[in-house]
């Protein structure tokens, strides 16, 4: 996967910090820039191995350009072709990158759900209630801090800590409502609100539920809008529920399986902006996407990402072809400064066709009424933006659940007078 997709036109120079060295430092280290210089860096996830992720540099001999690669470890450790091998990780052909390929259109639809919510909702479910917070004074925080920040994020929701976090243990709980039947299978049941909330995600922490209990969280107002069953994770968020109130249910098979849940609630996501708005003034180069008919198709494979990461963020990415793949897999490109950790990937939800309906409308459609993914994503592979490209390789863990574009690039040097056209990551279409 990423031995196709990590082009030259995607790869760019960096500096991350490795375990508190640079990457010049290492490569220092191994004498490696004794006659060499660093060319391009970049961050590879190793196919054989989950959530693991080498190091790969590009170096340049001063004496007469010879080209060599190097791999090592995320401590700085040096890996040989054996090792290489092993890790699932292919040696780059440079030499054959200068390729460009077209556009692809998915032409079906995926299915939504079929099947309702294996869980009924009983009669009394309580009610947590946070307090009212005051959505003019964060928009006002966002406003000040996008002044000085040029191209970050957008913030559109904050995290609240539950006090007391919400806890079900062992069959204890301190909120909720419990209900076992005669055959030993449990439900239990809380419903979160949130006042004012445009909508609301549920964290998790230390999640643990053995394979015959599951846990949904859904729209009390709409048991057609639910997501679930979610695994035992460190700490696990939910999509948004786009409501105010969302309802949480747990339930298992059999007394035995009740004494293992581990079920805390200590967070939730407070959503008090549609993060299909962009308050932000946009450069010259960006262009509204509804005024140019011509791109219309190619608009459908840029979505907006929500993501989770001591707040709620929006940014942009956009779907891009996977040459040798008859599957269509959902490979995304977006920024490393908007995504550059695995645990930020698997928070990810993005909503599809939010571009402005008409040229030069006032408001993006509402969040609520255009398709979302969700599921989360594994990162492939990033670069900073440190002395170079700014780019991440997410993989969906859903298909798209659109017909979409998926945009084709190039690694053909652009002329200075060629015309281009990119998705931008904080542009809003």
């Amino acid at each position: 996967i990423v031995a196709c997709l990590v082009m030259a036109c995607i790869v760019g120079h960096a500096t991350e910090s490795i375990s508190g060295n640079t990457v010049e430092n290492v490569l220092a280290l191994h004498g490696l820039l004794e006659g060499n210089s660093l060319i391009i860096e970049w961050q590879e996830r190793c196919p054989a191995l989950d959530d693991v992720y080498v190091h790969g540099c590009r170096l340049e001999a001063h004496d007469g350009g010879v080209f060599r690669d190097v791999y090592f470890t995320t401590e700085g450790v040096l890996l040989d072709d054996e090792e290489l091998e092993a890790l699932g990780i292919v040696q780059k052909k440079w030499e054959e990158m200068d390729t460009s390929f077209s556009a692809h259109y998915v032409s079906g639809n995926v299915r939504g759900k079929a099947v309702p919510m294996p869980a009924k909702r009983y009669l009394g479910v309580p009610t947590y209630t946070l307090a009212p917070i005051d959505h003019d004074t964060l928009l006002a925080a966002d406003a000040e801090r996008e002044s000085h920040e040029g191209s970050s994020l957008i913030r559109y929701g904050v995290n609240r800590d539950m006090d007391p976090p919400v806890e079900f243990c062992g069959g204890d709980y301190n909120a909720g409502i419990f209900h076992e039947n005669e055959n030993g299978s449990w439900q239990w049941e809380l419903d979160v609100e949130a006042p004012g909330a445009l909508a609301m995600r549920i964290g998790f922490d230390a999640l643990s539920l053995p394979d015959d209990v599951e846990l949904y969280v859904y729209n009390p107002q709409d048991r057609a809008e639910y997501y679930g069953p979610f695994r035992s994770g460190e700490f696990v968020w939910s999509p948004s529920i786009m409501r105010d109130t969302t309802g949480i249910v747990c339930f298992g098979t059999s007394r035995q399986s009740l004494s293992s849940v581990n079920l805390t609630i200590p967070r939730i996501i407070h959503v008090y902006r549609s993060p299909l708005l962009d308050d932000k003034a946009l450069g010259t180069c960006h262009v509204d996407i509804a005024c140019r008919p011509e791109w219309e198709g190619h608009a459908t494979a840029v979505g907006r990402l929500g993501l989770v990461d001591f707040a709620a963020w929006a940014c942009t990415g956009a779907l891009i072809v996977a040459p040798g793949y008859s599957d269509n897999p959902p490979f995304l490109l977006t920024a490393n400064h908007c995504i550059s950790l695995q645990a930020q990937a698997t928070t990810l939800e993005i909503w599809w066709l939010y571009q402005r309906t008409a040229c030069d409308d006032e408001l993006p459609p509402d969040m609520n009424t255009v398709p979302r993914s969700t599921g989360g994503a594994t990162l492939l592979a990033g670069s900073t933006a440190t002395t170079g490209s700014d780019f991440t390789l997410l993989l969906l863990n859903e298909p798209v659940p659109i017909a979409a574009a998926f945009l084709g690039y190039t690694t053909r040097p652009v002329s200075l007078d060629e015309s281009v056209v990119c998705p931008m990551p904080v542009a809003p279409g």
